[in-house]
């Protein structure tokens, strides 16, 4: 099945950025990095201090990703020019394929799309963060390619 990414268009944008606040928000709270009573209001300043101009910021591609012979949307994912680090580092700051699409071969198919967009922006390395737990992620990125470069650990006290 061929997949393709397009853009957003301003209300589908403000529906993913809901999404993608509330997600981000339970993921860091789920694996004890922020209590529950600060990360929404976290995650809406970390997303808002990388996209300032919403889907008009430079250097920032957020797009969904379609099928393109039955155009059944299968998920979304946002890349970016890296902040901070090498020149040339591109960042995955979000992925996800609809719950109804996952488990089918989607999942490597977008980060093909990941990886253009990121050749688009002029970078030609590709950074992301996975939490530890998500060993679904994990095994698709190692499969992909993607080696681990950094490692964190914690316990409870």
């Amino acid at each position: 099945m061929p997949l393709v990414a397009q853009c957003l268009v301003p209300t589908e944008y403000e529906k993913w950025r809901d999404h993608q606040i509330r997600e981000y928000a339970r993921d860091k709270v789920a694996n004890g990095a922020w209590s529950e009573a600060e990360a929404l209001t976290r995650a809406t300043a970390d997303h808002e201090s990388l996209l300032p101009d919403g889907l008009a910021t430079l250097g920032h591609h957020i797009r969904r990703i379609v099928n393109s012979d039955t155009m059944d949307l299968i998920g979304y994912f946002w890349v970016g020019r890296a902040s901070e680090g090498p020149p040339g580092l591109a960042w995955l700051y979000d992925i996800e394929i609809e719950p109804a699409h996952r488990g089918q071969g989607h999942g490597r198919a977008a980060m093909t799309l990941v990886e253009s967009a990121a050749r688009e922006l002029g970078c030609h390395r590709l950074g992301l963060h996975v939490f530890a737990t998500n060993t679904t992620a994990r095994r698709l990125y190692e499969s992909c390619g993607y080696t681990i470069t950094n490692y964190n650990y914690a316990k409870d006290l």
